[in-house]
């Protein structure tokens, strides 16, 4: 017997530590949400006993054990990683911040907290970025921070980057 997807499959889509990009995740429509741990776990190769479910830019992790049902917000993003929060430290002109994060917090949200803290203008705030520290690949807004933390780890480490502007 094929393993067919069927109108009961729900396709969640998911991040966790390690991924370079959000994953589809198949689960039957009224199965727990740990199931969506499972899987994740599985790919990540963490222990999903120790994992905790989160739906994007939430703090609170859901209850595995709560069944996805009609009400359950589907376009959202989840996110499953082994720690309820990250330490984030970010650095810009010599200073530093740093704040507790839930893993599923966009890089767009933390973005947005670092240029208030740095006190970085607004018109200003759309020319920077963040990148891991010691990096200046800039990271994608949308990309959950817990993305960039092993499953075993909980601090997480960025650079706010002023882009050289070119005289002409």
């Amino acid at each position: 017997m094929k393993n067919q997807a069927t109108e009961l499959d729900e396709v969640i889509l998911v991040e966790g530590p390690g991924m370079s990009e959000v994953i589809e995740v198949k689960v039957k429509n009224g199965a727990q949400l740990q199931e969506i741990i499972v899987a994740v776990a599985r790919v990540g190769n963490f222990a999903p006993e120790k994992a905790f479910l989160f739906l994007e830019n939430e703090a609170k992790p859901l209850n595995p054990e709560q069944l996805l049902d009609a009400k359950h917000p589907r376009h959202k993003i989840h996110h499953v990683h082994t720690q309820k929060e990250i330490q984030v430290g970010v650095f810009f002109n010599g200073q530093e911040h740093r704040m507790h994060f839930s893993p599923a917090t966009t890089v767009k949200k933390v973005m947005g907290w670092a240029t208030h803290e740095f006190k970085i203008p607004a018109q200003d705030a759309t020319e920077v970025y963040l990148s891991i520290h010691g990096s200046s690949d800039p990271l994608s807004g949308t990309a959950h921070i817990g993305r960039f933390v092993a499953h075993d780890k909980h601090v997480l480490e960025l650079d706010v980057i002023t882009p050289a502007k070119v005289n002409g």
